[in-house]
């Protein structure tokens, strides 16, 4: 027996059909087009398998048996290779499916007669080739009629996709299935008599490397980490295995000179050295696969930690918005990208920010009801609007007004934002800059960002509310003239009554003192303790304040934790004695509360007239600058301006 060309070429197909059987099996065996792939690929492997064999010479007899064995395969290859174009672009045709295996059930019982193929005969001078019985050419014309209106489904959904992703997963899978088939339909013609050596075998195993090449670049299964481990470990030790065959036969002259007998042993020493290196090789190359493969998640993983550190600091709505846009199309490299949000009292999602994109104008919405919030409702994550378009009829009334809006704004990818099962948002993604796709682990990280952007929208949302509510409450607060938790001066009415008494202080010559008083570190006694401990913290302060005051000054509750006091007739030096006795009057001894006794310091900033201005407004100022001054210092302190006050 001879490795003739057509056995090489059937040696070639066999490994190169199971390496990527294995590898697409065992990548992701809960994929149904991974596993139809896998079995496609296994059905190749077998007729690669059969022509190893009837290439090799061999007897008649054993041709025929090793012929009807591979055509196991051969059979099953156009009905293999028709479910999974079926699943691959989506199309459901449960009935066309049971059709065709049924058809392939019948060949495939056939086969195991001399109806199919009854003897061999001998071709090229070289090996056994089939001879066509009855039904051989009803089943040529079943495997050219399935192989052809296959390549036709790819050929019409490839027409209409425009272009994206789906566009050029199709054009790959196209482009290899072509080769080989057409270099695999060459091996029926010598069964039909026409004497051309069937060179076009060798165009088979091509089919493996490109839809390797497809598959690693536009993830058209998900097996990329997988494959890249795999070729790292099979061209690893097919170097350490092969490369001593090769140097040993090639050199087996030269060894023999040099070593007599014993020349056997320089490729066995050549492998021994590879073996112990190819632990570190393999590692090598994998790692520097892995790198390649996860460089977009790595990416995107330092992406979303910043966007997540980031996100939560802003309360405020649009500027989280902007912020967000910003981040997904630097991170996407998407060419424009614009933010709708719900708006619950127009039933509409409105334009928060965009980027890059003239017909994103401020206030531009779309109503809550359009089929394009229905579709993110429905899908839960990124939706590919070429994928969309695949998978929807042109007739379909329900997808124009979808259509028309999605080309209006070139949108290439819809976002979903939701918070539980509500639809707060979307993103519109135009296509990717420069001419790219939007890759899988684009996706993946889109959809992260998505729900990490729901969560600080709806808290930005949240702060905005309770802002408003606090404003509104300050308000009505201020109309008042006595603070309902303090008893004091409402802000409101301490102002006014101070303007009075600092301007008939003025007139009379006379000098006044302004302090700015905070409780030190209130929050956590809220935080800790509870509101209504905090409440009696305020009312305790508020009273020991209260016995302070001589008959003209001014207490009032400035905000919150805060209290402001004007001291009449009293210059610096009486209003630092003053503060100061306010100061120990607070924290000299525990206040009493709901929680218990809680100690509570007091920072005390000081600003007199005319030193420091003679009007309210430059008074606060000057007191509120000493009163940061004194919390820089540490806290329970007075602190006066100038001179307390750090420089910057």
């Amino acid at each position: 027996m001879t490795l003739t060309p057509f056995a090489l070429s059937g040696l070639l197909i066999v490994l190169s059909c199971t390496v990527m059987a294995a590898l697409v099996y065992f990548a992701n065996r809960r994929s149904v087009a991974n596993r139809l792939w896998a079995r496609f690929c296994c059905s190749v492997s077998l007729w690669g398998f059969g022509a190893l064999g009837i290439g090799l010479g061999v007897p008649h007899d054993v041709a025929l048996i090793i012929i009807r064995f591979s055509y196991i395969g051969v059979i099953l290859i156009p009905a293999l290779f028709h479910h999974f174009v079926t699943v691959f672009l989506g199309l459901k045709r449960p009935n066309s499916l049971f059709l065709v295996y049924a058809v392939t059930v019948f060949f495939e019982i056939v086969n195991w007669t001399p109806w199919l193929v009854p003897r061999m005969q001998w071709v090229f001078g070289q090996f056994y080739f089939p001879v066509p019985g009855p039904f051989y050419p009803y089943f040529f014309c079943f495997f050219m009629g399935m192989t052809i209106f296959s390549h036709i489904e790819m050929l019409v959904i490839l027409r209409r996709t425009e272009h994206g992703l789906v566009r050029l997963r199709i054009k790959w899978f196209l482009v290899a299935m072509v080769i080989g088939y057409a270099g695999g339909t060459s091996c029926f013609l010598p069964v039909f008599g026409v004497p051309l050596y069937p060179l076009g075998n060798f165009s088979v195993p091509l089919y493996p490397i490109i839809t390797t090449y497809a598959i690693l670049r536009y993830q058209i299964m998900d097996v990329n980490l997988a494959m890249a481990r795999g070729f790292a470990f099979l061209f690893t030790y097919s170097l350490v295995i092969g490369l001593p065959f090769f140097v040993g036969h090639r050199y087996q002259t030269l060894w023999k000179q040099l070593l007599g007998s014993s020349w056997w042993t320089a490729p066995v020493a050549l492998m021994g050295t590879l073996s112990s290196l190819g632990p570190s090789v393999y590692l090598w190359l994998q790692k520097r696969a892995e790198s390649r493969l996860l460089r977009d998640q790595q990416r995107y993983q330092a992406t979303l930690l910043h966007a997540s550190a980031g996100m939560t600091r802003i309360r405020d709505v649009r500027r989280l918005c902007h912020l967000i846009v910003h981040l997904i199309t630097h991170s996407v490299k998407a060419s424009h990208a614009g933010l709708f949000l719900l708006d619950r009292n127009i039933r509409a999602y409105v334009l928060k920010a965009s980027r890059q994109h003239p017909r994103y104008t401020p206030g531009r919405w779309v109503s809550a009801d359009v089929p394009l919030a229905q579709m993110l409702r429905d899908s839960r994550k990124p939706v590919v609007i070429d994928e969309l378009r695949l998978h929807t009829t042109a007739t379909d009334r329900s997808y124009r007004e979808l259509f028309r809006f999605l080309e209006e704004f070139q949108v290439s990818v819809g976002v979903p934002i939701f918070i539980e099962h509500r639809l707060l948002g979307f993103i519109l993604l135009g296509p990717k800059r420069p001419r790219d796709i939007y890759t899988a682990a684009d996706l993946e990280a889109l959809s992260t960002l998505a729900n990490q952007a729901a969560l600080a929208i709806e808290n930005a949302m949240v702060f905005e509310e309770l802002a408003k509510t606090q404003a509104e409450v300050i308000e009505q607060e201020s109309r008042a003239t006595v603070d309902a938790l303090s008893g004091l001066y409402t802000r409101r009415a301490f102002v006014e009554r101070a303007r009075l008494a600092l301007q008939r202080a003025a007139r009379r010559g006379l000098s006044c003192s302004l302090l700015m008083l905070d409780l030190d570190h209130f929050k956590n006694t809220n935080d800790t303790h509870g509101h209504l401990a905090g409440d009696a913290v305020i009312q305790e302060v508020a009273n020991r304040l209260r016995t302070t005051l001589r008959e003209p000054d001014l207490l009032g509750r400035f905000g919150g934790d805060e209290f402001i006091l004007l001291l009449v007739e009293s210059p610096r030096p009486q209003a630092l004695a003053i503060a100061e006795r306010i100061r120990e009057a607070v924290s000299g001894s525990p206040l009493q509360t709901p929680e218990g006794t809680l100690p509570q310091t007091l920072s005390i900033g000081l600003a007199s007239s005319p030193e420091d201005g003679v009007g309210l407004d430059a008074l606060i100022v000057k007191a509120d600058q000493a009163l940061y001054a004194a919390k820089h210092a540490g806290r329970n302190r007075v602190s006066s301006t100038p001179d307390d006050v750090p420089p910057g």
